[in-house]
């Protein structure tokens, strides 16, 4: 090898190196964003993550949110969620965020969804990791902080393709 080849590639190394580095400190730092809830993320129990978002206040059922799921899954690691919300999406009155959680995963917060009145209706949609047979639950919170839930609905894995058991 000669000492010029050797040189671009010890300047290509150092600069892959370097820039690896940089995007590894963005994204430890992206878990400690401001605003970003960890804690609640890292819960290991529903009651936990109800805790760190709502204070527990009481949850009431609402047919303003509807979800839609399959109620047997032949694929826990993916399992089609589909969220819509009836309420206004005005400047003054919107649904600001929706959660998913599924209540017998290990951490079950699944996701937090944020709206605005940009959106023109409240709705989302995802897959989700569903371990075992478990309720899943979706919140609604408006900018004013109400708070609407749907009825929880159960899932049930037919068999747990990839699943830990």
């Amino acid at each position: 090898m000669h000492k010029r080849d050797f040189l671009r590639l010890s300047a290509l190394g150092t600069s892959l190196a370097l820039g690896a580095s940089l995007i590894g400190t963005r994204i430890a730092r992206a878990a400690n964003a401001e605003g970003w809830p960890a804690q609640s993320f890292a819960a290991s129990s529903v009651d936990q993550v109800l805790q760190d978002l709502f204070q527990m206040r009481t949850l009431t059922e609402s047919d303003r949110v509807h979800v839609l799921v399959g109620k047997e899954v032949d694929d826990a690691l993916s399992v089609p969620v589909s969220v819509s919300v009836n309420h206004p999406m005005t400047d003054d009155d919107y649904i600001a965020r929706i959660y998913v959680l599924v209540d017998h995963n290990p951490t079950p917060l699944a996701s937090i969804f944020h709206c605005s009145p940009a959106n023109g209706k409240a709705a989302c949609y995802q897959r989700v990791k569903v371990l075992h047979d478990s309720p899943l639950r979706v919140i609604a919170q408006s900018n004013r902080g109400d708070i609407f839930a749907a009825k929880p609905a159960w899932v049930h894995v037919v068999k747990s393709k990839g699943a830990a058991e």
